[in-house]
């Protein structure tokens, strides 16, 4: 039987596009994120209207999610960590599902 993040793995590889769009964050297994593995995306050049674009692509959506929800856990300093608790949790995911969508 494979492991959780083997599974995780595979799916990712199937589930995503092989645009430039995903070449821009990083994506870890859950297992790497707890264990402080998952490595922040490269800081945005000029100024950043909207947090939660964690792909930086202008617009919330899909890929944010994903990495947020990878990021999950106790991740200091992670992007996704949108209130600062050194955690991605709940408050995190709902801040990031208030700004679906285009960036202003």
């Amino acid at each position: 039987e494979q492991s959780f993040d083997e599974a995780f793995r595979r799916l990712k590889q199937q589930a995503m596009p092989t645009g430039s769009d995903w070449n821009s964050i990083y994506l870890g297994t859950p297992s790497e994120a707890r264990g402080g593995g998952v490595t922040a995306p490269p800081a945005p050049t000029g100024n950043c209207d909207c947090p939660q674009d964690l792909d930086f692509d202008g617009n919330v959506g899909a890929s944010d999610l994903l990495a947020l929800l990878v990021a999950w856990g106790p991740t200091p300093g992670h992007p996704a960590d949108f209130d600062d608790d050194s955690n991605v949790g709940f408050t995190d995911l709902l801040a990031l599902l208030a700004n679906w969508g285009p960036c202003p």
